[in-house]
C-alpha cells in the first residue's frame, strides 16, 4: 500500500510505501507531511511511524483479495494474465476544496497484482502521482505511464524556461 497528500496553500506534502498493514495510508502519509522533516518514508521506517502514532492497522488480505490474487497468479502461469482495463483496482484520489479555498490532494493506492517485492508505482510520488497548489490539482495512476518521467520534466521547464525553450534552463 502508498498514499501520498499534498497542502496546496503551503506546497507541503508526505508520502508513505511498502505498507503492510495500515488501515489508511492517507492518514500517514498527512503525519509525514505535517509532524516530520521528511516528504517520503517507507517500509519499516513508515511502520514505525505508524505504530508511534498510534494508527489503526488491519489485515489488508481479505477472502475475496486473497482469491482474486489466487486467479491471478493462475492465469499468470498459464500465460494468460492480461493487466486490469484502465488499472484502477486498489486506486482511488480525493481532492478537496476547504472554505478558505484551499486546496489539497490526496492519492492513496493499493496497487496493483502481481507486481514485485519492493515496487513503489506512481501514486505516491509528489509531484507526478499527486500534486495540488492552490489553483489546481492533479492525481496520476496506474501502471507503466511513467508519468515521474513526463510530469517531472514538464515542471522543470515551467519553473527553469517558462515554458519556453528548456536551453539552459537546467
Amino acid at each position: 500500500m502508498e498514499a501520498s497528500v499534498m497542502d496546496g496553500k503551503t506546497l507541503k506534502a508526505g508520502a508513505v510505501g511498502l505498507l503492510r498493514d495500515i488501515r489508511n495510508p492517507v492518514r500517514l502519509a498527512r503525519i509525514v507531511m505535517e509532524h516530520t522533516d521528511h516528504a517520503f518514508i517507507v517500509g519499516e521506517g513508515a511502520e514505525k511511524l505508524a505504530k508511534l502514532f498510534n494508527l489503526e492497522r488491519r489485515n489488508p488480505v481479505t477472502e475475496l483479495r486473497l482469491k482474486y490474487y489466487e486467479q491471478q497468479k493462475q492465469a499468470l502461469l498459464e500465460g494468460k494474465f492480461e493487466l486490469p482495463g484502465a488499472f484502477r483496482l486498489g486506486n482511488c484520489w480525493r481532492r478537496s476544496l476547504g472554505q478558505r479555498g484551499n486546496v489539497a490532494a490526496a492519492t492513496p493506492t493499493g496497487g496493483f497484482s502481481p507486481k514485485l517485492p519492493g515496487r513503489i508505482g506512481d501514486s505516491p510520488l509528489i509531484g507526478c502521482g499527486t500534486y495540488a497548489n492552490n489553483r489546481r490539482c492533479m492525481f496520476s495512476h496506474g501502471c507503466r505511464r511513467n508519468s515521474h518521467k513526463a510530469l517531472s520534466g514538464e515542471n522543470r521547464l515551467q519553473l527553469h524556461g517558462g515554458g519556453k525553450n528548456s536551453s539552459g534552463s537546467c
